[in-house]
């Protein structure tokens, strides 16, 4: 197969052939009329010229180390017609195989040629890279899939293949099915380990040489729970025979599965193991090394012995492992018999990205967003996760029609979501030029927005967040640091997203920064107060996630019940939020905070991670969340308390609203309290019209109620009902950032900086919610 050298990259023979091949494709039309397809003419040594001029004499090189000059090998598919004729009886008799400087290959127009896929197969032989993505993904939110550990391997396309069950054995022809096998399958994907609640998704990327096409070729996914029935379905008598031998010398099963992708186009192959376990070992735990084919040829013998060679049939797979997309002639093949089992594996549908994310969606409903649901989903997630049986997913190989591979590339050209290649090698010259165009104008002043992505500013050890499911070839690890090479990926991936999406406009220079408080305890230890204070009003900790110690405040330690303080964990991720803030350079010069503990306590830890820990924050009353959940109006900590604790407080900032105001609000209605809300902004703003950053830490109701505001959206429309179900749209520690435009209107910055996420928690806004009418 060819590499991809410098040389060849320059060199524009191939664009010039996908150019000619693109031209050609357009002329040719299908019609469907009942069962039938009708095709075009087209001249019929079109496509021989073609492969003549690039392939045979290399008539459009302009270098002398070409593509089509790094390899000498050539595939020609014969004419079915030839090949019913013929009945060749070798494999070899199917596709042709000769060197360059071969005098028996066929002469070009030969009518014994099917020269259309002749010349597609040498382009996605020798044209096309290929990198194959595996990658263990769980959900943490309804539209959120997390990636938890992923790797990539370089790839190579092939007509035939070899059983990976038992290597070694001759290969078969698998074309007019483009075969891209793993031979180190159990070296490349060892960290593949996948748990309950997770899922293993696949994507095949392919590029031309010249970078023009770029397209997602394979992406389905399948979840533990189905690999694990197919893994226990092979629990029969042949294996407890084998479990014997595996009892004795210490080997593990293997099982090999078929992943047929979504929609039946293309299939994988994976073979799932179990994880060795520490201390007690099962008959099928790894205790030492094995021997992988001297297992599996002792069980096929044993098979091979049986009367009745058929296993059981599952009930959740088929095993159709032969299914062909195009009616074809494969002579060299023997036709198996209905009781033999040697060459069949079970076979389960995989279901695409999307399926993965909207299927538990629609089960859960609203749900998600019920106060409290969310975090005992995730705790009952994590305890089965933690019970299960974790087990090894090796992909084996991919293949697909040839035809399909053509169509993806060159019709339908899908964006990875999975491979993170480099931007420069990824993307298409186009794409490319927006990149560099992009960076170019990240320093003008009249578009503020590229602040947050310039290279001097992108988090430059955030830190992986965005990229923290970036697994190397080299290393499974993602930490607090990344190479240089992956900064300026990251960079490019930015600036080129945010370009694309942001037009260019004039802005004021003011942005707001709103951010939801952090994890409180009472969320955590609904029993909190009971168990960490004694009678006299004594407080230890009873968790390591719970405050070492708490501000002192006037009156009774009662008032902690209604004025909850946030979490150890909260503090941490609060820090985060502002070393985040710190690195990205948006550092505030006004900080607004609502009374309540919880948002001053995130506050701040917020300007204390950014080094603003100085800066004295603002609190305004009327920010305060609906009252009406309230059963007992809470007692907030008095602003003389605070700064007894180190708290910087403004005692110079008059609030919108004083506390005495906003208890006579006892019985506001939903549409009064967003009122409230966005008037005390609109007020803040009138006063602070200086360009510059803003903070907010504030509830979710009120980041709500003002993200409303400044999206420009009505509050009438907005019904009691659908209250308790808008505040889990903004996870603690949620950030949304606006920057105002010229004409005094708002915008949203998607994009100005990533989520935070640690195993089933994490930061993201809802986007869309925000963006509701």
């Amino acid at each position: 197969m060819s590499t991809n050298s410098k040389s060849s990259e320059s060199c524009s023979c191939v664009s010039l052939l996908l150019q000619k091949i693109s031209n050609l494709r357009k002329k040719q039309s299908f019609t469907e009329l009942d069962s039938y397809v009708m095709v075009s003419n087209v001249d019929k040594h079109a496509w021989a010229r073609i492969f003549a001029e690039f392939f045979l004499v290399n008539a459009h090189c302009t270098k002398s180390h070409c593509s089509f000059q790094t390899d000498d090998i050539l595939w020609y598919v014969p004419q079915s017609s030839f090949i019913y004729n013929s009945f060749l009886t070798s494999q070899s008799g199917f596709i042709k195989v000769y060197r360059k400087t071969s005098k028996k290959q066929p002469s070009p127009g030969s009518q014994s040629i099917n020269w259309e896929e002749t010349l597609y197969l040498n382009l996605l032989l020798h044209e096309v890279e290929y990198v194959l993505t595996c990658a263990v993904c769980t959900r943490t939110s309804p539209q959120n899939l997390q990636i938890l550990k992923k790797y990539s391997q370089r790839v190579y396309a092939s007509p035939s293949r070899h059983r990976m069950d038992s290597k070694g054995e001759s290969e078969e022809f698998t074309y007019p099915n483009i075969c891209f096998p793993v031979d180190n399958f159990e070296q490349v994907f060892k960290e593949i380990v996948i748990r309950d609640g997770e899922c293993v998704c696949v994507e095949l990327v392919a590029k031309d040489l010249s970078g023009q096409y770029v397209s997602t070729v394979f992406l389905g996914s399948i979840r533990y729970e189905v690999l694990k029935q197919v893994y226990d379905s092979k629990i029969c008598s042949t294996w407890n025979w084998a479990n014997n031998l595996i009892r004795s010398t210490g080997h593990k099963r293997l099982e090999f599965v078929i992943m047929r992708g979504p929609r039946g186009k293309g299939f994988a192959e994976m073979a799932v193991a179990r994880v060795p376990v520490q201390g007690y070992q099962t008959p099928v735990s790894s205790i030492g090394s094995y021997d992988e084919k001297d297992l599996l040829s002792a069980v096929k013998a044993y098979q091979r012995r049986r009367s009745d060679t058929n296993l059981s049939r599952w009930s959740c797979v088929t095993s159709s492992f032969y299914e062909n997309y195009k009616s074809t002639c494969h002579p060299v093949k023997k036709c198996p018999s209905e009781t033999d089992t040697n060459r069949q594996w079970p076979e389960v549908e995989a279901s695409t990205i999307d399926d993965e994310i909207g299927n538990e969606s629609l089960a859960l409903g609203q749900l998600w967003s019920t106060r409290g649901f969310s975090q005992a989903w995730h705790r009952l997630r994590e305890k089965r996760r933690a019970d299960c049986v974790p087990l090894n997913a090796h992909l084996t190989y991919i293949t697909l029609p040839w035809s399909s591979i053509v169509a993806d590339l060159m019709d339908g050209c899908r964006t990875p979501l999975l491979t993170f290649d480099k931007a420069r090698k990824m993307t298409s010259p186009q794409d490319k030029q927006s990149v560099d165009k992009a960076k170019s104008g990240s320093g003008q002043s009249d578009d503020a927005s590229f602040d947050a992505f310039n290279e001097g500013s992108v988090y430059s050890m955030m830190y992986s967040m965005a990229e923290s499911q970036y697994v190397g070839r080299a290393s499974a690890q993602a930490g607090p640091s990344m190479s240089k090479e992956l900064e300026d990926e990251l960079v490019q991936k930015m600036a080129m997203s945010k370009f694309q999406q942001l037009e260019k406009v004039k802005l004021t220079g003011r942005r707001v920064i709103l951010i939801r408080n952090a994890e409180r305890v009472d969320r955590i230890f609904p029993d909190w107060m009971n168990m960490a204070f004694d009678a006299n009003g004594k407080y230890q900790p009873y968790d390591l996630n719970q405050p070492l110690s708490l501000p002192n405040r006037t009156g009774s330690f009662h008032q902690f019940r209604y004025d909850a303080p946030i979490t150890e964990l909260g503090c941490v991720v609060s820090m985060m939020i502002g070393r985040a803030l710190k690195f990205n350079n948006q550092h505030p010069q006004k900080v607004f905070t609502s009374p309540a503990l919880r948002c001053i306590q995130s506050c701040k830890n917020i300007l204390k991670a950014m080094g603003n820990s100085e800066l004295k924050m603002c609190i305004e009353p009327a920010f305060f969340e609906w009252l009406s959940w309230y059963e007992v109006l809470p007692d907030w900590i008095s602003e003389d308390d605070l700064m007894k604790s180190n708290y910087k407080i403004d005692n110079n900032y008059k609030p919108i609203l004083s506390r005495e105001e906003i208890r006579n609000r006892r019985n506001e209605s939903h549409i009064a309290f967003y009122d409230r809300c966005i008037q005390a902004f609109k007020n803040i703003l009138e006063i602070e019209n200086k360009p510059g950053y803003m903070l907010f830490v504030v509830h979710s109701l009120t980041m709500d109620a003002i993200s409303r505001h400044l999206n420009a959206r009505k509050t009438e429309t907005i019904l009691q009902s659908d209250m308790q179900m808008i505040g889990g749209n903004y996870p603690y520690c949620s950030v949304l950032v606006y920057e105002e435009l010229a004409d005094k209107t708002w915008r949203l910055v998607p994009r100005a900086m990533p989520s935070l996420t640690y195993m089933d928690f994490t930061s993201r806004v809802n986007f869309e919610f925000v963006r509701r009418n």
